[in-house]
């Protein structure tokens, strides 16, 4: 049993165990404008992965950003039964290396630290995440001691979101035959919705 997100040293340049001290979590945690974001990371369990040395790059939506979420969709992120998602939300608005607002350019794309590592796009006039999330002008290259914050006026949702069990499964050609199987077992629906979920395939 571990206690915190485990992140490759690949994908975060080498980042140690140490605490920064002014860290990209103490910005979040003490500004007031980010204290749904540190709410968030909080019940994410990711306050110690953002407190430690490294070189971060996190796109951060201020509480106007989590305001536009649906209240359901908040509310079940910040369940603990739903702590891997949310973590997987969290992460995909880090990066492991550090980039400027100066650095950014149309059409960059960038690895996040996401489970899946699933990457975002940068479009300009104006500066977007994704083209819908722009980036909050007076709030980029904010400077903690592990990394740079951009202020972010949406928040960003991975892949991860809108997918459900099946959906990744006929995704990967490696599960042909389970999805062949689920459909055969009219599962399809069982594995698709909602439910009572999260639930948890052995594939």
């Amino acid at each position: 049993v571990i206690n915190k997100v485990l992140l490759p040293v690949d994908a975060t340049d080498g980042i140690m165990a140490a605490t920064a001290a002014n860290s990209i979590y103490d910005i979040a945690s003490t500004t007031a404008d980010f204290s749904t974001l540190a709410a968030a990371i909080d019940a994410a369990g990711l306050n110690d992965t953002l407190s430690g040395n490294g070189t971060f790059t996190v796109f951060a939506p201020p509480n106007s950003a989590f305001q536009k979420l649906p209240t359901e969709i908040l509310t079940k992120l910040l369940d603990p039964v739903w702590q891997p998602q949310l973590q997987d939300v969290i992460l995909y608005h880090a990066l492991g290396s550090e980039v400027r607002a100066s650095n950014l350019h149309d059409g960059m794309t960038a690895r996040t630290l996401n489970f899946q590592g699933d990457n975002i796009t940068i479009n300009l006039d104006p500066t977007r995440v994704n083209e819908d999330s722009k980036v909050i002008a007076d709030l980029v290259d904010v400077e903690a001691d592990n990394g740079v914050v951009h202020g972010i006026d949406t928040v960003l949702t991975p892949p991860s979101v809108s997918s459900n069990i099946v959906d990744i499964a006929s995704g990967n050609e490696a599960f042909t035959t389970l999805v062949a199987a689920i459909t055969a077992a009219g599962l399809v629906d069982a594995l698709s919705g909602d439910g009572d979920g999260p639930l948890t395939v052995f594939a």
